[in-house]
């Protein structure tokens, strides 16, 4: 079975998020280096501009977006693993619909052959560092929920999805999106390796 890692098509720019988008900040009581962001404080506020005409968005932090068009034929097609949330337009005043992709399809931990274990972890924080998929991402369909969209433990930024999901985008000509079969992924270069 082959599954997909669907991510932005460079030849469409990021969308912006408006001022005002705030994150939960995580401080460690014990080491001063695991301050980060953690969740987006309410909803999804983003700036439009023309460069931005997919039918899929992404954010900077490969947080997806989806127009009007694909949440209706998503739900048509009955696809799993996902929750949307209706995305607050700040600098548009448009009856543009549009909408955060949130993936609750749960893959569990790869395939030990793709190479990805937990390599340290903060009692004090949370702070969990995994290794670098070293052979794509393999999903191991004993630990995958049957999910049509879904991510992996340590992954959470990839979106993996079905051929019925990767299908149904092709078939119906949606924009803003690329498909990797998720086992041919290569870890991208100049980004260290955990």
């Amino acid at each position: 079975m082959v599954f997909y890692d669907a991510h932005t098509d460079e030849n469409y720019k990021d969308v912006e998020y408006a001022e005002g988008t705030d994150w939960v900040g995580i401080i460690c009581p014990k080491f001063e280096g695991h301050q980060r962001a953690g969740n987006r404080i309410g909803p999804m506020k983003i700036n439009l501009r023309n460069k931005n005409k997919g039918d899929f968005l992404w954010t900077f932090l490969s947080e997806s977006i989806i127009s009007d068009k694909v949440a209706n034929i998503f739900k048509e097609n009955k696809l799993t693993g996902y929750e949307l949330k209706e995305v607050e337009l700040q600098n548009m005043s448009s009856h543009l619909k549009l909408w955060e992709l949130i993936i609750i399809g749960k893959g569990g931990e790869a395939h030990k052959d793709s190479g990805i274990h937990l390599k340290e972890y903060c009692e004090y924080c949370g702070k969990k560092k995994y290794s670098a998929y070293e052979n794509g991402i393999i999903v191991d369909l004993n630990n995958w929920d049957r999910s049509d969209l879904f991510t992996v433990v340590g992954y959470p930024r990839h979106i993996l999805v079905t051929e019925k999901v990767r299908n149904m985008v092709i078939k119906n000509k949606f924009t803003g999106i690329k498909f990797t079969p998720s086992h041919e992924l290569k870890w991208p270069q100049g980004v260290i390796k955990p």
